[in-house]
């Protein structure tokens, strides 16, 4: 996951496309899992800002992932 950080210098425009796609599916769930995680763990409380901010950068991906598969 997130492992293909070595892609630079691919001139494929399609490529390129399809590992942006894959980046933000991928940033999308570990931030889903970071998010449930600390639901599971049971500190929401003591964890609110932290969860406001993955939940703020989870709906940004979302957000990028639509505007980017239209």
């Amino acid at each position: 996951m997130l492992g293909q950080f070595a892609k630079a210098g691919n001139t494929d425009p399609v490529a390129d496309r399809q590992d942006f796609l894959e980046t933000l599916r991928e940033t999308s769930a570990v931030l889903m899992a970071l998010r449930k995680a600390i639901a599971i763990g049971g500190h929401i409380e003591a964890m609110a800002e932290i969860d406001s901010l993955l939940a703020v950068a989870q709906s940004e991906t979302n957000r990028r992932l639509a505007a980017a598969c239209h």
